[in-house]
C-alpha cells in the first residue's frame, strides 16, 4: 500500500525527489519496526528473529 503511494507520487505527480524522500522514510520505519519486533520476540520467547 505504501509502495503504491510512493510510486504514484513519483510517476503520477512527476515528483521523483519527493518520492525518493518518502521511500527513505518508509525504509527507516521498516527498520525500526524490525528491531522492535525482534526485541519483543527476544523478551517473550527467548529467541530472536534476526541475529542482532
Amino acid at each position: 500500500m505504501l509502495g503504491l503511494y510512493v510510486y504514484n507520487t513519483g510517476m503520477g505527480e512527476n515528483s521523483l525527489s519527493l518520492a525518493a524522500a518518502k521511500s527513505m522514510l518508509k525504509f527507516l520505519v521498516s527498520v525500526v519496526l524490525l528491531f522492535l519486533v525482534n526485541w519483543a520476540s527476544k523478551r517473550n520467547r527467548g529467541e530472536s528473529i534476526i541475529w542482532v
